[in-house]
């Protein structure tokens, strides 16, 4: 009788030990649905180009003196909002100039000052045109003074 009980507990044991070992092995081999659909979401490079608008360079003064020369590159979500968007240039450019009138020199001079121009750009271009068809926006040339 003991031979059979350990038997019974080699075998129970036997076999926890390989479907956690299953499971270990599946969740640490193959990626998560929520880690492989994040990386079906990524845009490809064909998209980002034929989704990015390039923004003539702008040149504006900070609400505190000094000026900026600037060049964008925006990224909208879709291609048709792309070819939409660019009719649309001399909007695109007040909205820029809007919003670095209204931001202070040392904000765009300090180490985060390329993210604070590019989110701010794109929060109010989302905001001037009434709906978020920017994704990103890229600050691919700056002159400070």
């Amino acid at each position: 009788m003991k031979l059979y009980v350990k038997s019974i507990l080699i075998l129970v044991a036997i076999t926890v030990v390989g479907v956690g070992g299953y499971f270990a092995w599946n969740q640490f081999m193959h990626p998560s649905k929520a880690e492989a659909k994040a990386k079906a979401e990524q845009p490809s490079i064909d998209d980002l180009i034929n989704n990015s608008i390039d923004v003539d360079p702008v040149t504006t003064n900070f609400s505190d003196g000094g000026y900026i020369k600037a060049q964008f590159k925006l990224i909208t979500n879709s291609q048709k909002n792309a070819d939409e968007i660019k009719k649309l240039p001399f909007r695109l450019e007040d909205t820029i100039i809007q919003t670095i009138n209204q931001m202070k020199k040392e904000d765009a001079v300090g180490p985060n000052g390329f993210t604070l121009i590019e989110n701010n750009v794109k929060n109010d271009l989302n905001k001037a045109l009434g709906k978020t068809y920017f994704t990103r926006v890229y600050l691919v040339d700056k002159l400070i003074q």
